[in-house]
């Protein structure tokens, strides 16, 4: 019996670790990424963020509630997912506004870390505080959604004009009084800037001056602090910020002044600066972003996979789409790498990329067949330049997050080692018991 009890925690205890053991020991072979077209599997606009306020009219100093649905279209879960919302006083000219936009008046996070499912909708809601400030005007919530703070399914965050879904609403202010950018005379190297416009190109080695006009339209002269930030590509990186400059301006009531500054750094594709001024609890921002000539670098722009949950012997697809950034039509010694791992770690499907990147949009994928079911993983993308890392996106794909209902029942493998650890230590209790028993006997 002391045999048959040892026997049994035996099993029980290898069954816990052959799992271990094999994940240490497993290997898999490297696949190859296969061209693809990339937008089979990548589909701007496929998310949307329909929101609404619930009434026309707030007043300055007051909040807007927007409230409506977030959906996903595609036929595959979006993780590490976000919107952004960028809120515009709408100008009234409507030429200057088809070369400018709006004035951007605020912009921010709305909220983070979503996990939408296949072909779903969610609700979501947010709330903007309508600065006391803030003059009377009709005003607009522009919405875009984001996956991992940089692959965009909704509006281009770094534009003025290629917006996602819209909410209108007008502020009722007791004052017209502002002190803002006015974006509609701006200059890049002396030339006119329109934000409403492919992205200039200048020179790789030259300094780039940018001017703004200030306006103050109060009462009195006003001393405001003016914030520079300047990113690669897009801000919504904390890492892709270069530097931060601030600057006290002396703008005469009803008068502007030039603001002005200088890009020197160099060694950068594509660069966005933003440019803030608070006046009392309102803000007025500008982004302008260029391009420097003969500079470029392979990016990412969005890896997934087309099933969720990856289920034991069905064919899945594991993809990503990447470009160059910057002027150079064709960049050489690339390599792009998809590695799919468990929630141990370990290795599912890895596959990769080496050759050459162009400027236009490319989709590579690869196409396995699972030997086990996973509702628990991470999907790992790199792009590299010879042995240099440029870019790297880690996305979590989790069950519970995405829909729990699709996560897989595993609570009977637990009471069956629960059931069978019992019968075990209670056959040794009684195994024991019985030989004291017997060794007490006369």
């Amino acid at each position: 019996m002391y045999r048959l009890a040892t026997l049994a925690l035996f099993v029980v205890l290898t069954s816990f670790a052959t799992p271990l053991l094999l994940a240490a020991q497993e290997t898999r072979a490297l696949a190859m990424l296969e061209p693809v077209n990339c937008f089979d599997y990548y589909k701007f606009g496929s998310v949307q963020v329909d929101v609404s306020a619930p009434t026309a009219t707030v007043a300055s100093g007051t909040s807007v509630a927007f409230s409506g649905e977030l959906k996903n279209a595609n036929s595959y879960p979006v993780v590490e997912g976000a919107v952004y919302v960028k809120i515009y006083r709408e100008q009234e000219d409507t030429s200057a506004t088809q070369r400018n936009g709006h004035y951007l008046v605020d912009q921010f996070f709305a909220k983070e870390n979503i996990s939408v499912a296949a072909s779903s909708t969610q609700p979501i809601s947010f709330t903007w505080e309508v600065p006391a400030a803030a003059p009377s005007g009709n005003y607009m919530a522009a919405m875009f959604f984001v996956s991992d703070r940089k692959f965009n399914l909704l509006g281009l965050t770094f534009t003025d004009d290629i917006l996602g879904n819209r909410a209108s609403f007008r502020v009722r202010g007791d004052t017209d009084q502002t002190i803002h950018f006015e974006k509609n005379a701006v200059t890049v190297q002396g030339k006119p800037y329109l934000f409403a416009a492919f992205t200039p190109k200048l020179d790789a080695r030259e300094s780039i001056v940018v001017q703004v006009p200030l306006v103050n339209k109060t009462g009195s002269d006003q001393t405001p602090y003016v914030r520079w930030e300047l990113y690669s590509w897009d801000a919504l990186r904390p890492e892709n910020l270069l530097e931060t400059k601030e600057l006290l301006v002396d703008v005469p009531a009803q008068e502007s002044r030039s603001v002005q500054y200088v890009v020197e750094d160099t060694g950068h594709a594509v660069y966005l600066l933003v440019g803030t001024v608070e006046y009392k609890d309102t803000k007025s921002i500008i982004g302008v972003r260029f391009t420097r000539e003969g500079i470029s670098s392979p990016r990412l722009n969005y890896p997934a996979v087309a099933d969720f949950p990856l289920t034991s012997g069905e064919p899945t697809t594991l993809f990503s789409c990447i470009h160059g950034a910057g002027t150079v039509d064709t960049l050489v010694g690339n390599k792009l790498t998809l590695t799919l791992r468990d929630k141990r770690d370990k290795l599912i499907h890895v596959a990769e990329y080496s050759g050459n990147v162009t400027g236009a949009m490319m989709g590579f994928a690869s196409k396995f067949t699972p030997t086990k079911t996973y509702d628990r993983f991470t999907l790992t993308a790199e792009i590299r330049q010879g042995e240099r890392l440029i870019e790297r996106s880690v996305l979590r794909y989790d069950c519970k997050e995405i829909d729990p209902d699709s996560c897989r029942n595993t609570a009977w493998r637990y009471l069956v080692t629960a059931l069978v650890l019992m019968v075990a230590l209670g056959t040794v209790r009684w195994w024991r018991q019985r030989r004291k028993t017997t060794l007490l006997q006369p």
